[in-house]
């Protein structure tokens, strides 16, 4: 672990007044000129556009950590975090847009895909229920929402962070692979699998390949000035991860002791489901066939036990904090803009229309002021998604497109209440 935080903060600090779109206006003119240029290879456009950014990213603490050997165990395991969150973004709009002219040449998923990597990772570092300990941090959240907009928006614009991503692979990060083997003491391989490419034999051949690859996609004038400001804000996302991981660590908002307890709380509430199974299909055959009714018989053990969370019961007895108060907004946010999104974009389904109600019922505006007032009108910069909460929305947007009709489920009663 670093201890220099107090000398880097200030540079740091620096770059979070210069935020991406600051960043963008002031390259403007490069870019142009590099357009007008006598070399006009998209990847030679990108490499000149990003190069103050680039060596803005190689300088956040975390990565001078990294380089000189420093890396711990939690900082790493929360890397990892945030690229599964990261490559589970870019790899579903990569394979959701492969057909697209601005994406086709340079979609190499047998090649290139590292997301069964940094799962096989996860598993290895916090067990086969390494899903319900993941934790994303807000900018890792932002950042894969960012690649998420453009996949349907812009696919084009998704090879600018294929390029930095997955090339940046190929080549530093083959140096960090064997850093954090050394400096974590990890053999065989074990916890590395995000660093292994199988399927690129060369990875110097492979890389001119994608280049031309990519240096063949047809982009209009507009185009090519989107993916050159989309490259910049790239290595912009990934240095806020940076900071922010290290912000997290720094503060010591996350630690072990505290993920070990949310686990074995949810695996003790999980040990419950068979039973409750079994009470439910006996409530279900015996109560009155009111879908309501129904809902409330056989949920009713489940909501005993949400009021009588810890949470909870400081709230009931008004010793709620300011934090605690914040922290709950924050995954207020996040799983109605998911329940609401989902019922807006089912609101003719035949399951979802007799209770749509959004002129009386819909949270998402006034989740958003209560933030502001509590954060500050940047509050999308400063909210933390818990990995519950991460859960919970990525439930709904699930059901939301294979099952729409049981949202009337969440809508009914997403929280006690």
């Amino acid at each position: 672990m670093c201890h220099n935080y107090n000398t880097l903060q200030g540079r740091n600090l620096h770059h979070h007044r210069n935020t991406w779109e600051t960043m963008i206006e002031d390259d403007k003119k490069s870019m142009m000129e590099n357009i007008h240029g006598a070399d006009c290879d998209l990847s030679e456009q990108i490499k000149s556009v990003t190069k103050d950014s680039h060596v803005r990213a190689e300088n956040t603490e975390l990565m001078l950590c990294y380089q000189r050997g420093q890396i711990s165990l939690q900082q790493y395991k929360l890397l990892l975090c945030s690229l599964y969150e990261i490559y589970r973004a870019l790899e579903e709009e990569l394979d959701r847009n492969s057909a697209h002219p601005g994406v086709a040449p340079i979609y190499f998923p047998q090649e290139l895909a590292r997301l069964e990597s940094v799962e096989k990772d996860l598993e290895f570092f916090y067990g086969q229920n390494w899903r319900e300990r993941v934790i994303v941090p807000a900018a890792t959240h932002r950042y894969a929402q960012r690649l998420r907009k453009i996949g349907k928006e812009n696919p084009e614009f998704l090879v600018a962070h294929a390029y930095t991503r997955y090339l940046g692979d190929l080549s530093g990060g083959q140096v960090l692979g064997r850093i954090t083997q050394k400096s974590l003491g990890l053999s065989s391989g074990e916890g590395l699998s995000f660093f292994s490419f199988p399927g690129v034999t060369s990875p110097n051949r492979f890389k001119q390949l994608y280049r031309s690859r990519m240096n063949s996609i047809e982009l209009n004038r507009e185009q090519r000035e989107g993916v050159l400001e989309e490259a910049v804000r790239a290595f912009e996302c990934n240095i806020e991860v940076f900071d922010d991981l290290q912000r997290m660590l720094s503060r010591k908002c996350v630690n072990e002791k505290e993920t070990d307890v949310r686990h074995r709380h949810v695996a003790d509430i999980r040990s419950h489901t068979p039973c409750e199974k079994h009470m439910q299909a006996e409530k279900i055959q015996s109560s009155d066939s009111d879908l309501s009714e129904q809902i409330k018989s056989v949920t009713k053990d489940s909501h005993v036990r949400a009021e009588n969370t810890e949470l909870m019961l400081s709230y009931q007895r008004g010793r709620i904090s300011r934090q605690q108060y914040k922290l709950l907004l924050c995954s207020l946010y996040e799983i109605y803009r998911a329940l609401e999104e989902e019922l807006d974009r089912n609101s003719a389904h035949p399951g979802v229309a007799p209770i749509y109600f959004p002129q009386e019922l819909a949270r998402l505006e006034s989740v958003e002021k209560d933030l502001e007032f509590f954060y500050g009108q940047n509050w999308r910069e400063r909210i933390i998604v818990p990995a519950a909460t991460h859960r919970y929305a990525q439930r709904l947007r699930k059901i939301g497109k294979e099952n729409p009709e049981f949202l009337v489920a969440h809508a009914y009663n997403p929280l006690p209440g």
